[in-house]
């Protein structure tokens, strides 16, 4: 379908071409021939390429890194690793942290039972989230590597380009250091308690 229009839009693009300067008008319609017509640039490519003819587009040392690895994969890995640690790391965080909750006290003649806030089942829960909403983050931009492991399988095996390794790897381990702190930042209060922490 596609082909037969852009076949009949190249027709007429000739025929016009060929009735201007037929009917004596030095000026044709057109520039360029529907023959030059390639379709528009793929990404930011302004200031960072010299378009050669029939659309062939050239880029040397850092406008092709630019081209290749743009802001916004860079950024969703970025994300997508900080939601999966920060979800996983905080179930952990509140699991290991709230066992000692889970003791019977009596109080008034009342026996209460102060149960942990997590348990083995909410870790799995949480990393499930957390790779989940990482999924969702990067899934349609990067694939969702989430991991520099990852990462390399992909660039191994053809499937993500070279240039694109050490990119992913500084989002990666930005997202989670930044995740670390966050966990680090909300359960600061109980973790000073534990005499690993203390200064």
């Amino acid at each position: 379908m596609f082909d037969e229009m852009w076949a009949v839009n190249r027709e007429q693009a000739s025929e016009r071409e060929k009735k201007s300067t037929t009917e004596g008008d030095s000026k044709p319609l057109l520039k360029y021939s529907a023959d030059d017509y390639r379709g528009p640039p793929r990404g930011l490519r302004v200031g960072l390429a010299k378009v050669q003819k029939a659309g062939e587009v050239t880029t040397r040392g850092w406008a092709r890194i630019v081209r290749i690895v743009r802001l916004r994969e860079v950024f969703a890995e970025f994300l997508a690793t900080f939601a999966l640690l920060t979800f996983g790391n905080g179930s952990i965080a509140q699991a290991i942290l709230s066992r000692d909750r889970g003791v019977e006290f009596i109080e008034n003649g009342t026996t209460f039972f102060n149960p942990p806030l997590g348990t083995e089942m909410s870790i799995n829960v949480g990393y499930g989230v957390g790779v989940m909403i990482g999924a969702y983050i990067a899934i349609g931009v990067t694939g969702g590597h989430m991991n520099p492991a990852v990462t390399l399988a992909m660039a191994i095996r053809g499937k993500t380009h070279w240039l694109k390794v050490i990119p992913y790897w500084v989002a990666q381990f930005l997202g989670a250091f930044f995740s670390s702190a966050v966990v680090y930042g909300t359960y600061i209060g109980e973790l000073i308690g534990i005499p690993l922490f203390r200064g």
